[in-house]
């Protein structure tokens, strides 16, 4: 589903963990919600960690993590 489907991010801002909180507040300033999607850590083989949903995304596919 990942592959195909927009699963409900519509819009990212990436930003340093100092600011934060400010991106929160602008964003409810403008009556916009906000949250944290997840965070940027060095990762050798390139991977994306879906930790809430137990996958591993490389090369295009998602795997359970226990598979990757």
């Amino acid at each position: 589903m990942f592959r195909v489907f927009n699963m409900g991010v519509g819009f990212c801002v990436v930003v340093s963990p100092e600011g934060e909180s400010r991106v929160k507040e602008i964003a409810e300033e403008h009556r916009f919600g906000a949250w944290t999607l997840g965070r940027c850590v060095p990762d050798e083989q390139k991977r994306v960690w879906l930790n809430t949903r137990g996958l591993v995304g490389q090369g295009g596919k998602f795997l359970p993590a226990d598979l990757s």
